[in-house]
């Protein structure tokens, strides 16, 4: 028997294929156990919730405590102890930064909370008065069809026999259902509050100690790659900040922006319900392309029981202030555009919506646009490792690759046809 040689590659091998098949039987268990496996997430999300909440917050806050700092050093540049300005321009931009955003919250609450209480009070009282309103316009509308005005009568009466049933045998069994619903309710509501407390203040936290934190995260990737893979992560990590950050913290921007126009508009134009019509379109506008119109059809409609004239003036506003934001508001937030098409935009908010809801219409567009760079970036990597073009453009008029040559064949050359026209496809 031969001697056996040792070689580290086949130790490399070894973990290798150690590691596909742990990663194998992984996968499989957790599919096994899906039910499971989702509960298990769920709980631990909950209990990481104010760590999340935390991790938010610092991350949008980030750039406005930025500016703070700045603006402190510039102030304290002639401190004799360097270390001692740069502790005490945090320590006051991370306060400045908390301070404006309470202030912020506050006004916003003192402001909009009374009017927002006398929309939904409002609109309880007038429930009936809609109620009326609707049924007169249908009865006008079916005028002369006793066979419609039959069917929507017997609608109607089904309706209210369902109606009678549910509350009379349904409902009122299940009152101490329903007490301990509105007891686990109030408990989500202090649990919420809870978290978003203490996730502001590891929000603090995080904004003070953001430098340690980044030259940690760095020491931690150096030590476990070469340098080379190292700096690729962080330059891909550096992107995804750029573009979530920008698009995130930029369409926040553009709600406020939007929800302000649409309270002063419609305050200023007496137009009812304004504060809950505001909040609704600032909350909407912050899912691109659908979401001005999901927000827009409940609020013209809501207006509409209330003055067909103030809903048209609405609509109006509504469509203007749209084309406005889309055209000149959004451009010149955002500090750079996502660089994919407006069908790979409607594909993400039908995708990631479908599989995440409403967080996944409000980050399908980032997510996409990281996803997008990526694939990007290998595909121009691969076309220049096998010296192909890599403009897009340029592909319009290639009819083939030449094998041999490793050239494109075009469909028309830019320099004209050739004699003989070989080629060109026939």
């Amino acid at each position: 028997m031969k001697n056996f040689k040792w070689d580290k590659k086949y130790l490399h091998w070894g973990i290798t294929a150690f590691l596909v098949i742990m990663g194998s039987m992984l996968f499989l268990w957790i599919l096994m156990r899906l039910s499971a496996v989702k509960a298990l997430l769920m709980s631990l999300l909950r209990v990481l919730a104010p760590f999340i909440i935390g991790f938010v917050i610092a991350y949008i806050l980030k750039d406005v405590c930025e500016f703070f700092r700045r603006c402190f050093m510039r102030l304290m540049k002639r401190a004799k102890n360097g270390k001692r300005a740069l502790a005490a321009s945090r320590i006051l931009a991370v306060t400045a930064t908390q301070v404006l955003v309470i202030g912020l919250v506050t006004g916003l609450l003192v402001l909009i909370l009374p009017q927002i209480y006398y929309s939904v009070v409002h609109l309880v009282e007038n429930s009936q008065t809609y109620y009326k309103a609707v049924s007169d316009w249908i009865s006008r509308l079916l005028d002369g069809d006793e066979f419609m005005q039959e069917t929507a009568q017997r609608w109607a009466d089904t309706i209210s026999r369902h109606l009678t049933e549910y509350l009379t045998t349904s409902l009122l069994p299940r009152l101490t259902d329903i007490i301990t619903s509105i007891t686990g309710g109030v408990y989500s509501i202090f649990k919420g509050l809870f978290n978003m407390i203490v996730g502001d203040i590891i929000s603090i936290y995080l904004l003070y100690n953001r430098e340690m934190f980044s030259a940690q995260s760095k020491k931690i990737l150096y030590s476990l790659a070469r340098p080379q893979r190292a700096n690729r992560i962080l330059d891909e990590m550096s992107f995804v900040n750029r573009a979530l950050g920008s698009y995130v913290v930029g369409n926040l921007i553009d709600a406020l922006i939007i929800g302000a126009a649409n309270y002063i508009f419609l305050l200023c134009t007496r137009v009812p319900y304004a504060a809950l019509t505001s909040i609704v379109m600032a909350v909407f506008n912050l899912i691109p392309i659908f979401g001005p119109v999901i927000g827009a059809v409940p609020c013209a409609f809501l207006i509409l029981l209330e003055s067909p004239s103030k809903a048209l003036v609405f609509i109006i506003f509504t469509l203007v202030s749209q084309q406005l934001d889309a055209n000149v508001l959004k451009p010149r937030i955002h500090s750079s555009r996502s660089g994919i098409s407006g069908f790979w935009i409607m594909f993400a908010i039908l995708f990631f919506g479908g599989l995440f809801g409403l967080w996944g219409m409000l980050l399908g567009v980032p997510l996409l646009t990281v996803i997008y760079d990526a694939l990007r970036r290998l595909n121009t990597k691969s076309l220049k490792s096998k010296g192909l073009p890599t403009d897009t453009e340029e592909y319009k008029n290639i009819y083939r690759i030449d094998p041999v040559s490793n050239s494109p064949v075009y469909e028309v050359s830019p320099e004209g046809p050739e004699d003989g026209g070989g080629d060109t496809p026939e």
